[in-house]
Formats: structure tokens, C-alpha cells, sequence
């Protein structure tokens, strides 16, 4: 069978995936997968922004200080020290490619303070500072001739040859036809650009599925590393009337005076750290469920209303917005907010050029572990981290060969059946905020582990591909990985 191939295809168009793609040779013939539609992203959807030393009496020492404290030490020194010394190269790749960050009267750099920073540092654009940055970069892509989108189109297995990889996909979008809408593509080189695993739990601010692309990752045999550590953002906001969608109160916000209260209007953060509410998330987190724990109501308060509905407007649009949809004026009326399941600082391992444990293939971004968040995350490195690697990974892809034939045989035979078990995504996401949130319930994930292992070993039946079952699968995987990483890593503390 003859199959159209690429130089590189790369899954998800998230930052780190757009950011590759700008820095790659114009002369690379490149596909970018992504399951849903290119701007229904993670990194669309990020408010804060990046983190980056390019204030007068910041450095990056000091930036790299921050990182190690708030990752309890356990972050990759090497890496950090990269990564926060590109940050304002990174900054200035971005103004160049027409990113326009918030100034204040002055024309200089208006830097927000965000958790654990000892300085303003964040380079901002309102409360939409993903949306800037992607806008930008899908801009500057439309400049790439070799350069081919694929939207809804959900990658469900790559082989291994040794000229390079096979990948299979399936249409995610509703066909008139019962057939499965399938594709079939071949590229020399793959980049995992996938996102984290937190749309495993109910209560996450993601909305893209990150488990897919660490299914497959898996599948591949690649080596990955702390799926366990997920960090939990302390501010999701807790719809008290409809379906909880997410939606995030930026870290920004706390760091314009932000206040966080519990049920009896007390102001608790003071009882559990000095830097009150810009404690490290993780911090802030577990406070927030202590607080929680000790009253009736599954929420706290955010109260903004000393900074006001004007300022608030200015300042964090989308969010005022947001909340004035939900009948919460700011001036008056406190902020809902709970913990959600926000980011995974482990993932596929990597070397600071995107080197997986597998030739020519590659991971960038959230699905990736660089080891520079260690055990948790500090505000903003996200971005910081998908820009600078990104670019880095591009480098080393850019010196690949040129010359190859764009089509290939292979031998194929398409998947065409695929395990069904009787478990809905929906069942393990309410089990894993019961069990696998902050708190964890050790008893019952090794419960789980003896029902996820006999439930993958013995499906109900094999039907027809879809991308139901698809998504279902690939959630067990991810889920046994995760709680397997999860119960070694209580058996070393134990010891």
C-alpha cells in the first residue's frame, strides 16, 4: 500500500506544537495532528502567562531559585538554569512574531506577580495571554508552503519502522456513513505534543485530552516518568447552579490582592504560610481542602470586591466577564472557587532537545519530562518551558536529511477491532477525585489497581473501531500507569 509521507508529523497544536512548527526549516514537509479543533487547546485557553527575568532588578538566579523552591528540590538543576536563562530570548522570538504583551505608562513591560515569585515577572496580555500568543503563531504559520493541518483527526496507533513511523487516525467528527472515517500517514520523525493527563479527573481545569497522546506513548514503549505528579490549581471556579466547566480564576488575580476565605468569611492563608495566597500551588491547594474539610459547603470564596468590577474589567476581562455571566458583579459579590486538577509534571522523558528514549521521536510541552517542575509546578513556567524546549527540539529535527522519496510502502492492515470494556471515562473521573486528588485514599488505588489490571486483561468484547472505545482504552492505560507510578512512590516514601 502506498502512503503519503511527511518529514515530521506532529500531535496537538498547542503552544509547544505551533512554536516547533514556526522554528522548523521552511523546507520540511510537516502534518500537525490534533483530535479537536486547532484553537480547542490548553494553551488557548492559558490566562496567566509566561514567566520570564527581564525586570530591572530581576535575574535569572533569582527566577531559578523560585522554580527549585516551589518543585521541592526535585527538579532537574541542568535544565532549570536553560530554561530560565532563554526566558527573555523567548520573549523577544515572541514580540517579533507580533505578540503584544501589556505596557504600562512608561511603554515598559507591565510584569504581573504570580505565586511563589519573589518578583514580578510575567509577561502578560490581559487575562488572554494564550490566545495572544497562539493567535500569533498560527499567523506566522500560514507563511509555511510544506506546512499541513488536520483537524479532528485522532491518532489512535503509531508503529515503529526503521524508516520512521506509521501513524493510523481516526475522524473524531459524526459521519452520515457507518464506516470509520481512517487515515493513514508515515513520517520520518514524530513529536508528542500531546498535554497533560488531567481530564482524567472530573474536577480539572483542561479541556483537551491529554491521555491520548501518553496512551500511544506508551503503547510505543517510550520511558515516562511521575505521571503521579499532578498539580491542582487552587482556583477553579465552582459553578453553584449548572455543570462545572473548569473555567479558571487566573493566579493573576491573587496577585492583584486576591483574597481566599472560608465559609465563615475568615481569611485563612496566614495559618499555613507567610506568603499568604501567593503561596506555591501546591500549598495553597492542600490549605484550601483542609479548609474545605472542616466546613459544609465543597467551596471557598475569592473575594476581589477591595479591587472592583472597573479595575477587575481592565485588568482580567475574560474572568469578569465570566463571572458576570454567572451573576457575580465584583464589586459586591465573592468568587466560588475550588481546587481542580490543572497540570502533570511528569510524562514522556526527554533530553533538552526533545530526544525520547526512542530514536526520532520526540516530546514537547505538558506530555513531556523535562524535570524542570520537579514535584510542582511554578505559575507560569508552563509556557516558558513549551516555548524554550520547542525551539530547542526544532534545532535538532532541523538537521535531519533531506532527500527522501514523499510516499512509501508498507504493509497494512488497519485495526479494525478494539476492546470494549463496561466502564464509562466518567466512572474513573469520579473515582480519581475521590481517591487520586490531593489527599490520596492509598486503600482504595490498590483496590483499583487489582480492577483495572483484571478489567484490561479480560474486555467484555472486541468491536468496531470508534472513538469511544478508543478514548476509553486509552484512559486505562494511562490510569494503570498512573496508579502503579503512584503506589511505588508511597512504598519509597513508606520506606
Amino acid at each position: 500500500m502506498e502512503i503519503k509521507k511527511y518529514d515530521v508529523i506532529i500531535l496537538g497544536s498547542g503552544i509547544s506544537s505551533l512554536f516547533l512548527a514556526n522554528n522548523l526549516d521552511v523546507d520540511l514537509n510537516v502534518l500537525i495532528l490534533n483530535s479537536g479543533q486547532n484553537r480547542e487547546t490548553n494553551s488557548y485557553l492559558a490566562q496567566g502567562g509566561i514567566a520570564a527575568a527581564v525586570g530591572v532588578e530581576d535575574d535569572w538566579a533569582h527566577h531559578f531559585e523560585d522554580t527549585m523552591i516551589a518543585g521541592h528540590g526535585q527538579n532537574n538543576k541542568e535544565l532549570v538554569e536553560l530554561m530560565v536563562k532563554s526566558g527573555p530570548s523567548v520573549i523577544c522570538d515572541l514580540v517579533e512574531l507580533g505578540v503584544s504583551f501589556d505596557k504600562n505608562e512608561t511603554g515598559e513591560f507591565a510584569l504581573g506577580l504570580e505565586g511563589a515569585h519573589s518578583f514580578p515577572r510575567i509577561m502578560k496580555a490581559g487575562d488572554h495571554s494564550g490566545e495572544a500568543v497562539m493567535d500569533a503563531l498560527w499567523r506566522n504559520l500560514k507563511n509555511k508552503p510544506c506546512l499541513t493541518f488536520s483537524e479532528h483527526t485522532l491518532a489512535y496507533r503509531v508503529d515503529s519502522y526503521q524508516e520512521g513511523f506509521l501513524v493510523q487516525t481516526l475522524s473524531t467528527q459524526i459521519e452520515d456513513s457507518n464506516e470509520p472515517c481512517l487515515g493513514t500517514f508515515f513520517c520520518s520523525k514524530i513529536v508528542f505534543a500531546t498535554g497533560g493527563i488531567s481530564k482524567l479527573y472530573h474536577r480539572t481545569s483542561n479541556k483537551s485530552i491529554g491521555y491520548d497522546g501518553l496512551a500511544l506513548a506508551i503503547d510505543l514503549g517510550l520511558k515516562l516518568s511521575h505521571l503521579s505528579w499532578i498539580q491542582f490549581h487552587p482556583t477553579v471556579f465552582y459553578n453553584l447552579v449548572g455543570h462545572q466547566e473548569g473555567f479558571l480564576v487566573s493566579e493573576a488575580v491573587r496577585g492583584e490582592s486576591g483574597m481566599l476565605l472560608n465559609q465563615r468569611g475568615e481569611r485563612f492563608m496566614n495559618r499555613y504560610h507567610p506568603k499568604l495566597e501567593l503561596a506555591p500551588r501546591d500549598v495553597v491547594s492542600a490549605a484550601m481542602i483542609k479548609e474545605i474539610n472542616g466546613q459544609e459547603k465543597p467551596y471557598l470564596y475569592l473575594d476581589v470586591r477591595h479591587i472592583g468590577q472597573k479595575k477587575m474589567m481592565q485588568k482580567f476581562s475574560k474572568i469578569t466577564s465570566y463571572c458576570n455571566q454567572a451573576g457575580i458583579q465584583l464589586d459586591r459579590d465573592l468568587i466560588p472557587v475550588a481546587p481542580g486538577a490543572h497540570y502533570t509534571m511528569g510524562g514522556i522523558d526527554v533530553d533538552q532537545q526533545g530526544r525520547t528514549s526512542l530514536e526520532n521521536a520526540y516530546a514537547i510541552g505538558e506530555c513531556a519530562h523535562t524535570g524542570v517542575h520537579g514535584k510542582n509546578r511554578l505559575a507560569s513556567n508552563s509556557l516558558l518551558e513549551a516555548l524554550v524546549f520547542s525551539k530547542l527540539t526544532a534545532k535538532e529535527i532541523n538537521k535531519m536529511k533531506r532527500g527522501y522519496e514523499n510516499r512509501v510502502q508498507v504493509h497494512l492492515e488497519h485495526t479494525r477491532k478494539i476492546p470494549h470494556y463496561n466502564i464509562k471515562i466518567s466512572e474513573l473521573s469520579s473515582w480519581m477525585d475521590k481517591n487520586m486528588a490531593i489527599n490520596k485514599n492509598y486503600e482504595q488505588i490498590n483496590l483499583m489497581k487489582l480492577q483495572i489490571d483484571a478489567l484490561i486483561q479480560n474486555p467484555e468484547a472486541y468491536v468496531a473501531i470508534n472513538v469511544d472505545d478508543i478514548r476509553t482504552n486509552n484512559a486505562l492505560k494511562a490510569l494503570q500507569r498512573m496508579i502503579d507510578e503512584t503506589l511505588e512512590e508511597n512504598m519509597y516514601e513508606f520506606k
